[in-house]
């Protein structure tokens, strides 16, 4: 027991002295830290102290560079201040210099116009005029003055507008010709067709009246050459003269040729041409690039190549017409594709006027424009006649290459008993005129010139009988295009001068 308790207070002995221990270490520990903190204290203070000082001398720079911009300012606002009252001081005595010159300026002004005012009176009583007469009188001169001087200017410009223009356009057909190598568009193709023997030319002649159905079913003239075992085979429509051909082809080659097959024969020819016709329509408009058109179009194009005017063939025209417009598109700035389509369109309604009653040019507008044509495409067709007013360049340039084609040498051919027929026939109609003196048919016979006689016509009777000779020829001749009728009446006096 006691041993427990000496054991007791050993431990417990030993534990104050620990304890002990770990207090005074505890208190170094915390004077340690002290003694740190107080360092840490005494160099913030210290930091914080220069920093202060640095504050407050940039504070005192920079209120002594504000002192001194204020200063300065100060000053050159007394400058300017100075300078503005200067400024015044003269804009003061200026506007009294003005206020002083714009008095004497009245002044003289008033004195001018009393001095005008009596210079106009002096001069309306020297003149016995108004001062308003006076001014309309110069106004009317100097109006007659300038209008002089712009008609000679006007007239000198047009001139040589007109001059230019005359050049250009001839360097322009010029070179559109001789791009041009077509072949000759005179239809060459013959009438005469050539029997194989003379076994059938003679089978043929046996009985006269199949030879008189078919010129009454085709309204065609059927004339046997004996000499050339042959036919000449003549009509108004020349495709029904391939037709008649193509049915004494047929005849020709049968040994026995019953006349009950002659109507389906006809058929059967008419239908085969109509196909050639359609294949010659679609080749010529593919050539222009028109593709997938209907087999009536195809038809009344291929018709073309059988359709004359002066001997010229109407298919080569139309080409030619079309090529020498597009070149001629080109050097005009126009829609080449327009041009070349507008100047091959132009004569379709030929394909149409014989079967047809009516102007081709209106028959090709109508025909154009039924099957999805454009206005710029049948407006030409339409207008290079000068059936209508003329909208486009296009078609002032087809007009232009229609002359070009059917006017080059060698384009077109006329017999000369009709060439004679209608020189005749116009001198003839222009005799018969009572106030006609004397009359010259002119440009191939497309122009009549009637004089007439002074003494017993007006000027009033002119247009008469202008209007009496255009109705005869329309009734009395035929003719292709049209024929102008130009009447003269000139009035002429003489004097004779006799030195005394």
């Amino acid at each position: 027991m006691i041993e427990l308790i000496i054991s007791f207070f050993l431990s417990t002995g030993l534990f104050v002295l620990a304890g002990k221990l770990l207090v005074s270490q505890a208190h170094k520990l915390e004077k340690i830290f002290i003694q740190d903190a107080q360092d840490q204290i005494l160099e913030i203070k210290e930091l914080n102290s220069n920093k202060i000082e640095g504050y407050k001398q940039s504070f005192q720079n920079t209120q002594s560079s504000i002192q001194d911009n204020m200063n300065l300012s100060q000053e050159s606002l007394e400058l300017l201040s100075q300078k503005l009252e200067t400024r015044q001081k003269k804009t003061e005595l200026v506007s009294n210099e003005i206020k002083e010159l714009e008095l004497q300026h009245k002044e003289i002004l008033e004195k001018e116009k009393d001095i005008i005012s009596s210079a106009i009176k002096v001069l309306e009583k020297k003149v016995n005029k108004s001062k308003e007469d006076l001014k309309q009188e110069i106004i009317k001169d100097m109006d007659l003055k300038t209008r002089a001087s712009c008609q000679t200017d006007l007239t000198y410009y047009v001139e040589r507008t007109k001059k230019f223009q005359e050049r250009v356009s001839n360097n322009i057909l010029k070179s559109t010709i001789q791009r041009v190598t077509a072949e000759s568009s005179v239809d060459k193709s013959s009438r005469i067709l050539k029997m194989p023997s003379k076994n059938s030319f003679q089978r043929i002649l046996k009985d006269p009246s199949i030879l008189e159905i078919i010129c009454q079913t085709l309204g065609v003239e059927i004339e046997p050459l004996e000499r050339d075992y042959s036919f000449r085979v003549s009509s108004f429509i020349m495709w029904n003269s391939e037709i008649a051909k193509k049915v004494l082809s047929k005849m020709a080659l049968s040994f026995k040729f019953d006349a009950s097959k002659l109507e389906a024969t006809i058929e059967a020819a008419k239908k085969e041409f109509q196909r050639h016709l359609i294949s010659v329509g679609k080749k010529a408009l593919a050539e222009l690039g028109l593709k997938d058109q209907s087999p009536y179009v195809c038809e009344i194009v291929g018709r073309l190549n059988y359709r004359t005017s002066y001997g010229q063939n109407i298919l080569k025209h139309s080409f030619e017409t079309a090529y020498l417009c597009s070149l001629i598109a080109a050097q005009l700035g126009a829609d080449q594709k327009v041009a070349l389509l507008g100047g091959f369109f132009h004569d379709v309604g030929k394909a149409l006027d014989q079967e047809v009653e009516g102007s081709h040019d209106i028959l090709g507008m109508e025909f154009l424009k039924e099957n999805g044509f454009p206005f710029e495409i049948y407006h030409p067709a339409h207008s290079h006649h000068h059936a209508v007013e003329i909208e486009t360049l296009e078609a002032q340039i087809v007009i232009i290459g229609d002359k070009l084609s059917a006017s080059r040498q060698g384009a077109r051919t006329e017999s000369m008993e009709m060439y004679l027929q209608r020189v005749q026939g116009l001198e003839r109609i222009a005799r018969e005129e009572k106030l006609v003196q004397k009359s010259f048919a002119v440009s191939a016979g497309r122009e009549i010139r009637a004089y007439l006689n002074n003494n017993q016509s007006k000027d009033s009777d002119m247009s008469k009988v202008a209007s009496n000779m255009a109705q005869k020829i329309q009734e009395e001749l035929v003719y292709p295009g049209k024929i102008k009728v130009n009447i003269i009446r000139e009035f002429t006096s003489t004097s004779i001068a006799n030195k005394k």
